[in-house]
């Protein structure tokens, strides 16, 4: 989507935080009585302006838009930008000889077109508009091209593959007091601290951390990281470096390890930002730019940006220049000083404050995304004497990413057959911040109380499993009273999951099987480890045939279940996992186990243990090999305690392993 500004007779286009859709312009019914466009460039990149005329010339030269646009006959060769040349090659088709003839230009570029103009007269006015490329290809330096960056140099770690993500917004995550006075949540480092005993006991193992450093309110009208005014100093709000220390040191006594989430394309403008909704809306959503204006009242002026210019490739707040990413200045990747600073500023976090990764948002600026992931060779590289870390990418992946496959299909294993080969982790996200984008409040949760579809997608799956706290209990969602449905402001009240406020009650008492049922999933795959890990290269995954039988009447047909599947290490160890999505019935299914599939005998008189490891108060049972090909359970309905899921273990060894004690009391 893409969010869309009026302000001071400007017209400025941005994007949401997380997508990088190109906002295609505006209206032209929204600048139809302005005349906001001259040759000395009062109107940004992406408007449509009101054409005017001015004395013929042959060849001619000006700023337009924050361009500056040198025109000779019909070839164009460079654009400068803000004193600094950012040459693209094409070739113009038209004339411009005649004063008052309207001529249309379109410029090319090696890949794509990047923009299309419009020239009334010789030195007349230039209509700018977007056209299927994005803003970054259009303003970088296109002579220098992207790094040639085809992975990542450093390899992750080995605890990568037994991730289980859980992304925690520490302002709402916790409530100290209450909302906060901004109505921005108040949770800091220290109150998130209290809840380690929570989070060791739900499973996860692995804490993503959306807010930690200095930002404000540029989003949706709450404090959010992705407003960030710098990343190398953190958020008063939230505590000090030393309770950031603490915070680290204690989830890592309780095995979970930290990622901090870095905005790779910038910082906002001001140092904080108050934003009103000012105009219209004609009966749409506020993200619909056509239908909806807003006013930006600036803040202080960024110091940070004042102090360090030449980081960004633009430096002060936009006054007729194009706009940044978000309306934000965007990083400059190719500048030393800038890239030094940069990796200075994350070694620190990892060598000082003890991280162990870092989740990448976009990359959706300006630069390069190839040299954007570039950069995270330089900073593992700096790091490696201290530790390995992991790192993964929104919309790129680096060692993985947040957004690899989703939960779906109904045959995870041939899911597994088909992914993409040398890839050793992925993610399946179910839940992220961004749920509700520019939306009104709802439950936009992924998991949504469905034990089957956590279980055969995440828990028990060949993925690493990421998902938004509160997810794990279905929560409904209550949302900070700050909170904005239009992306800088306006709109009335918003659903962005960010902003949600952890309802702890409802974990505690109203949600607590589901959390329970959660909990023991994540204990399963903790504990079965050496079968049930993401790491895709040395995993084995396949499909069991099976049929199925209800008596539900409203049942999906056979073919829309959800195909058993079996986690294995040869002639060892045979994990089984079967679903049940139905929430009205229970469902029979009978599998064709077939052992030798597994690196076991062919004999089919030969016996094996089936222990239920779902529900471990069942006996385990000896089964013949013969039988294993027709063996029947009955999952009951899902969305209740305990149900949705079968999970087998089949050995041949007498003993197996021994659970850790008070495990079933516990959960």
């Amino acid at each position: 989507m893409c969010c869309c500004l009026l302000a001071s007779n400007r017209i400025v286009t941005a994007m949401s935080p997380s997508n990088s859709i190109v906002c295609m312009g505006v209206l032209l019914s929204l600048l139809a009585d302005l005349d906001v466009f001259s040759r000395n460039g009062n109107a940004p990149f992406g408007a449509v302006a009101k054409p005017q005329t001015i004395t013929p010339c042959a060849n001619f030269s000006g700023v337009y838009s924050g361009v500056r646009v040198t025109q000779t006959d019909t070839s164009l060769t460079s654009i400068p930008l803000m004193g600094t040349p950012y040459y693209k090659y094409g070739k113009g088709k038209g004339s411009t000889t005649n004063g008052n003839t309207y001529v249309s230009f379109t410029f090319e570029a090696t890949k794509s077109i990047i923009w299309k103009g419009q020239f009334v007269g010789g030195c007349a006015s230039i209509v700018l508009s977007m056209d299927k490329h994005t803003y970054q290809q259009w303003i970088r330096d296109d002579t220098k091209g992207p790094t040639n960056w085809t992975g990542p140099s450093v390899p992750p770690p080995d605890w990568t593959e037994n991730l289980v993500m859980y992304e925690i917004a520490p302002r709402g995550f916790t409530s100290p007091n209450g909302t906060g006075v901004t109505g921005s949540g108040s949770g800091t480092f220290k109150s998130l601290k209290q809840k380690i005993p929570y989070l060791n006991s739900l499973g996860i193992t692995a804490v993503w951390l959306a807010g930690y450093c200095k930002a404000n309110t540029h989003f949706f009208s709450i404090w959010s990281v992705y407003a960030t005014e710098r990343p190398d100093v953190l958020d008063p709000s939230l505590g000090t470096e030393a309770d950031l220390k603490d915070l680290v040191t204690a989830l890592h006594k309780a095995g979970i390890k930290v990622f901090l989430d870095v905005v790779t394309h910038g910082v906002t403008f001001s140092a904080f930002v108050n934003t009103t909704s000012k105009v219209t809306s004609v009966g749409a959503s506020p993200s619909d730019s056509s239908k909806m204006t807003f006013e930006i009242t600036k803040g202080v002026p960024n110091p940070f940006i004042a102090a360090h210019g030449d980081y960004f490739f633009h430096a002060s707040y936009p006054n007729g220049t194009a706009a940044g990413k978000w309306l934000m200045a965007d990083y400059n990747y190719a500048h030393p000083a800038f890239m030094k600073w940069w990796v200075a500023t994350w070694s620190h976090y990892v060598t000082d404050v003890g991280v162990d990764g870092f989740r990448l948002d976009g990359p959706n600026g300006i630069s390069f995304p190839s040299d954007v992931m570039a950069a995270w060779d330089q900073i593992a590289a700096a790091v490696k004497s201290t530790k390995s870390i992991a790192v993964f990418g929104e919309m790129e992946r680096y060692h993985f990413s947040e957004h690899d496959d989703k939960p779906q299909g109904t045959d995870l294993a041939l899911n597994f057959q088909n992914a993409a080969p040398g890839n050793c982790f992925r993610s399946v996200m179910f839940s992220c911040h961004d749920g509700g984008f520019d939306q009104g409040p709802g439950n936009y949760y992924g998991i949504k109380g469905s034990r089957a579809r956590f279980a055969y997608y995440g828990a028990f799956g060949w993925h690493i499993p990421v998902f938004f706290s509160g997810d794990e209990a279905n929560l409904d969602p209550v949302f900070l009273p700050a909170l904005q449905k239009g992306c800088y402001s306006g709109g009335g009240p918003g659903g962005w999951m960010y902003g949600s406020q952890i309802q702890w009650a409802q974990i505690v008492h109203d949600k607590a099987a589901m959390v329970q049922d959660v909990s023991h999933m994540l204990w399963l795959r903790r504990n079965h480890s050496d079968v049930l890990h993401a790491n895709t290269c040395t995993a084995n995954v396949t499909s069991i045939a099976s049929t199925f039988q209800t008596t539900d009447v409203h049942a999906p047909p056979e073919g829309n279940y959800l195909m058993p599947y079996a986690r294995f290490l040869p002639g060892a160890k045979v994990i089984v996992v079967a679903a049940n999505p139905l929430n009205t019935s229970g469902l029979n299914v009978t599998m064709n186990i077939s052992v030798p599939t597994f690196g076991f005998s062919d004999n089919l008189d030969s016996q094996y243990q089936v222990r239920d490891l779902w529900n471990s108060n069942a006996p385990t049972i000896d089964v013949l090999a013969s039988a294993l090909q027709r063996y029947s359970i009955v999952i009951p309905p899902d969305q209740t305690a305990r149900g949705g899921v079968a999970v087998l273990e089949i050995s041949s060894r007498a003993a197996l392993r021994d659970d850790a004690p008070g495990h079933d009391a516990a959960r």
